[in-house]
């Protein structure tokens, strides 16, 4: 028996057609893919395969999409529900794929396999670090139809490169107009003038309480469109392992993924929408980093205050204790601390952009401040990301 596999992914990434065989070699998600598969495993796994054996179907898959697959029950991130992938943390907007016409579902290796109702496709629904994916496996020529759950009012664009953005509302907290100047202000008439790193760091004690005690920036809750998710362009590679042209074709909340084949196809097929919220989150959290590095001498005083006061008289066992000793570990003074949280949290949300959920864990090992730099952020909540201004760099981590 032959066997197909084509995949299509909901993630940052861009797919084209691949070329015909004799035309020039294009770089594509297809190729991309083609490229990375080790052939005797492949050859192996379709040797073995048999659409009736749950195992045989996950092997095929992981052959042709190596991932470090999260077992359903461990991800904290992405749930199965009712024969959907769904992939969210509550009270985040929430998206959900499944193979349509699925009627039963199995679990094998901490992984959903989900038949068809005619059995001509089987669809292996897994976490990933990254997020969650679904691949279908194809007995035959054809189309791929998956159903979408999106959050309330979304949106789906079909960009140039052959992805799709989905943008959603989302509840933002942001500043009451005035707001901010007000405790800049207040701010510096307590600090007044300060130029330099030495001069903030011999702020007193008394100065420190008042700044603790400015009222905090008041807010209002908006609905903002944001983009919560690019479905990554299609992918496509056959039995033998070679690429295959394919893309999308949107029908309302059905994703469909065209996949096209000859006589020189090789099947069954895989085929795999999958996701990741990760890069977008780890992006959002670089650009609150960036906007942090700006911050004025005021500013950064009224934040450093509001917490270092009140995790200085907080029980060491406490949350907020166990921030201050996490404070303490990235500096010897409060200007170096706060310069040392926006590089430590500038390359936790890089590594977290590159490799997912991982990049919590490379980030942790790079060193003691590393580490520390997460605590703080794990063990301050969401004080430290509403005050340094960086709540999309507590909502990653708390997500993680």
């Amino acid at each position: 028996m032959t066997t197909l596999v084509a995949v299509c992914a909901l993630t940052l990434a861009s797919v084209n057609a691949v070329a015909s065989e004799n035309a020039p070699v294009e770089i594509t998600a297809s190729t991309v893919v083609a490229d990375s598969i080790n052939r005797h495993v492949l050859e192996k796994a379709v040797k073995n395969y048999n659409p009736v054996n749950e195992q045989t179907v996950v092997d095929l898959v992981n052959a042709v999409a190596a991932e470090s697959t999260v077992d359903i029950g461990d991800a904290g991130h992405a749930s199965i529900e009712n024969g959907w992938m769904l992939s969210g943390k509550e009270g985040q907007p929430a998206l959900g794929i499944r193979l349509a016409g699925t009627e039963t579902s199995k679990m094998a290796a901490g992984v959903l396999v989900s038949p068809d109702v005619d059995k001509s496709i089987t669809a292996v629904s897994r976490a990933t670090g990254a997020g969650a994916q679904v691949l279908a496996v194809l007995e035959g020529a054809g189309d791929v139809h998956f159903d979408l759950a999106l959050p309330q009012n979304a949106r789906l664009l079909p960009l140039a490169d052959g992805s799709i953005s989905v943008t959603a509302p989302v509840e933002v907290e942001v500043p009451l107009a005035g707001e901010e100047a007000r405790v800049e202000t207040s701010a510096q008439k307590i600090i007044g003038d300060i130029q330099t790193d030495e001069e903030f760091d011999s702020l007193t004690d008394e100065q420190w309480e008042k700044l603790a005690r400015i009222p905090d920036i008041q807010t209002k809750t908006e609905n903002l469109s944001q983009e919560i998710a690019v479905i990554n362009p299609a992918w496509a590679v056959d039995a033998k392992g070679a690429p295959l042209k394919t893309e999308y074709v949107l029908e309302g909340n059905t994703l469909i993924q065209r996949v096209h084949t000859d006589e020189s196809t090789a099947f069954p097929v895989v085929a795999d929408p999958s996701w990741t919220w990760w890069v977008k989150k780890g992006a959002a959290c670089a650009a609150g980093v960036a906007s942090m590095a700006t911050f004025g001498y005021a500013r950064v005083s009224v934040g450093i205050a509001k917490l270092v006061v009140k995790m200085k008289k907080a029980p060491s066992a406490s949350k907020l204790g166990k921030a201050y000793a996490a404070w303490k570990k990235l500096g010897t003074s409060e200007s170096a601390r706060f310069k040392e949280l926006g590089r430590q949290i500038k390359s936790l949300a890089s590594l977290v952009v590159k490799h997912g959920s991982k990049g919590l864990g490379k980030h942790r090992a790079k060193g003691s401040k590393a580490a520390a730099s997460i605590s703080f952020i794990i063990e301050g909540g969401k004080a430290v990301g509403s005050l340094f201004g960086i709540y999309q760099c507590w909502e990653m981590v708390d997500a993680i």
